[in-house]
Formats: C-alpha cells, structure tokens, sequence
C-alpha cells in the first residue's frame, strides 16, 4: 500500500511535532543564517566539520544568498550525513520518504532514519518504524544491509558515494 504524498508528509510533519523536532532544519536551537555566520561555516566545512555542513545545508534548503537552493542543501546534508551528522541523516531520511527534491525512495529514506535512530534519535526511530508496513521484507532486508555497510565506513571514515548507493541498492532490489 502507497501513501499519497500529502498524507506521507502529513504523517512526518505530526510524527516530528510530537517529539518536538523541527524537520529540514528551521529549530530554534540553530544559529541564525547570516553572512558571517556562513562564511564560518564555510571555513570549518572545508575542515570537514560535520555541524557546519548541516548548517550550509540548511542555508541553501531555506535560499541563503539566492534562490532557494535544494540540491547544495542536499550536498551539504549527504556530506554531513555520511560523516555521522545525526540530523542531516534525520533530514535525507524525510527528503526520500516525502520524495521532496530527490526521487521519492523508502528503501533510503529507512537507511538514513535507521542511522539517525541508532544514535538515539526517537523521531527518526518512530519515522523508520512508520516505513516498514509499506515495504516488503526484501526492501527491508536491503535496507538494513546498507545501513550496516554505511554505518562501517562511517566507522572507518571512509567516503560513501553516491555511485556505492546505487550499486548497493541495486544489488539489493534483484
């Protein structure tokens, strides 16, 4: 059974509010998106600071400098995301579940909530959870193959592309 995508993101946006979780950035926590505080971010990012690539994402998601800018945001958010950044696991978890920007896809959706939820985050947990009644036990199976195989090079910090995505991926839809 396939949700229609205003009743998935329904769904999302009332499973996050119940955990108080502000979903594609926008919390109140996050430093306000200005110059300065992007030319930092910029600076630490080429360090590879995981925060700051959250936090570029989320300045591009809300069109930071120009037009809002989805695919730097989702960039930014992979980058930070394949390092360990729970909460940009947490967002490319939600872009794949409501098919936001990129190709609606529950096997990574459930990939990147998994990952996110493993580290303790509750509404990742509850998203991956409210996934599994719409996949088959193969997608599941897929699923939880890629979230160990990325949580390893996450581990070993290695890189995780996305070429590796979409041969594991299709490794697993056979």
């Amino acid at each position: 059974m396939q949700l229609p995508c205003s009743a998935v993101k329904a769904r999302i946006y009332r499973i996050a509010a119940a955990f108080g979780v502000a979903l594609l950035s926008g919390c109140a926590s996050e430093p306000s998106i200005t110059e300065r505080n992007v030319a930092r971010w910029e600076r630490e990012a080429d360090g590879g600071n995981t925060r700051a690539l959250y936090y570029l994402g989320a300045a591009y998601y809300k069109g930071h400098r120009a037009e809002k800018d989805t695919q730097a945001a989702f960039d930014y958010w992979f980058t930070a995301a394949s390092r360990g950044n729970i909460r940009a696991q947490h967002n490319l978890g939600v872009m794949y579940w409501s098919g936001d920007w990129v190709d609606r896809n529950l096997v990574l959706a459930y990939v990147w909530f998994n990952l996110a939820a493993g580290q303790g985050l509750r509404p990742s947990e509850r998203m991956r959870d409210e996934l599994e009644p719409f996949m088959t036990r193969l997608q599941i199976a897929a699923a939880q193959r890629m979230t160990e195989q990325i949580s390893r090079a996450i581990e070993r910090r290695e890189s995780i592309s996305f070429a590796t995505r979409t041969t594991v991926l299709r490794n697993y839809q056979k």
